[in-house]
């Protein structure tokens, strides 16, 4: 069916064997709306109240920046201008008026402190109301940790209203793709193409898995910590972890020393040795850190970088 405002302009049978060939991913779910809320429709009311705490604060200190002034006309002479007010200007009182009775300046408070208290309350509701916190976008805090594992702990916590919209798309994309499949199946002539499949995005376990990996990894340090004894043990449980990594694909790599570091892939730039030589200007001196890569494709410059190595670089040094 079709329906433009009020008036339905086309009503035709589903083609789609009674199914709706329509699929949505969202932020959070509105049981009200198929397109579910956004951030901003969240925080909508932490955000009114917060344009409406600056605007009192701004306007509270504008008023208190600059004194009122008070005068009695009838003080002054004739013609004097006491409407402006600029530095150095004279003022002529009439004789034997007192310039304290004529003319006076009233100081209003500044009483806008506690906007302040308000304004650090409703970011914290609106950090609640969208699941995004100042750790999640990059911003730091007074009072956030300064410690990795602390700081950890906190990214992951900030990342858990990101698993719902990573689940939310990753079912969009699965049933979008088994449509387009079963369209194929039903209507292509192609028979090359047909076959029992099932397409499923994999985007949600890969990421709670990374997740779980992340918080194994935070626990197993908090236990190294308070058992100091165990620390002999770490290299060969280094050797069992780099089985384990080569196992499921990944490798350590160290570019070639004299190799051009703007053509090697997965380099990161950490020092610099001098030379005197124009011919190994741009070329890697050594290798201060091996990178990690997968170890597939074959071609080298084809793999997946998953941390880059650490190189110094030759640098020209005229004598």
């Amino acid at each position: 069916m079709t329906v433009i405002g009020d008036k339905v302009v086309k009503i035709a049978e589903n083609p789609f064997d009674d199914t709706l060939p329509f699929h949505f991913c969202n932020w959070q779910k509105n049981p009200e709306s198929i397109w579910g809320d956004g951030i901003y429709y969240a925080i909508r009311d932490a955000q009114a109240i917060l344009n409406f705490s600056y605007a009192m604060m701004v306007e509270g200190k504008s008023l208190s920046a600059a004194p009122l002034t008070v005068i009695d006309p009838n003080a002054f002479e004739p013609g004097t201008d006491t409407e402006q007010i600029y530095p150095g200007k004279q003022f002529r009182v009439k004789p034997g008026a007192s310039v304290r009775d004529s003319f006076s300046s009233v100081q209003i408070p500044d009483v806008t402190n506690g906007l302040l208290q308000v304004i650090q309350q409703l970011e914290r509701e609106a950090d609640l109301d969208s699941g995004q916190t100042s750790i999640g976008y990059g911003d730091m805090s007074p009072a956030q940790t300064k410690t990795a594992t602390g700081m950890s702990i906190l990214n992951s916590n900030a990342n858990r209203q990101t698993a719902d919209v990573v689940r939310s798309v990753s079912s969009m994309i699965t049933k979008n793709v088994q449509a387009v499949y079963r369209w194929l199946m039903v209507d292509s002539l192609d028979a090359t193409i047909k076959g029992d499949y099932e397409a499923i995005s994999t985007g949600y376990e890969q990421y709670v898995a990374k997740e779980v990996h992340n918080t194994q990894l935070i626990n197993f340090l908090q236990v190294i910590g308070q058992f100091p004894e165990i620390k002999q043990y770490l290299k060969p449980v280094s050797m069992y972890l780099k089985q384990g990594l080569a196992a499921v694909g990944i490798e350590q790599f160290s570019p070639d020393i004299e190799m051009p570091y703007l053509s090697a892939p997965g380099c990161d730039l950490s020092g610099r040795t001098p030379t005197a030589d124009e011919d190994f200007v741009g070329l890697i001196s050594e290798v201060e850190k091996a990178g990690w890569r997968s170890t597939l494709p074959d071609d080298s410059t084809q793999k997946e970088i998953l941390r880059n190595a650490q190189v110094s670089v030759y640098e020209l040094v005229e004598n």
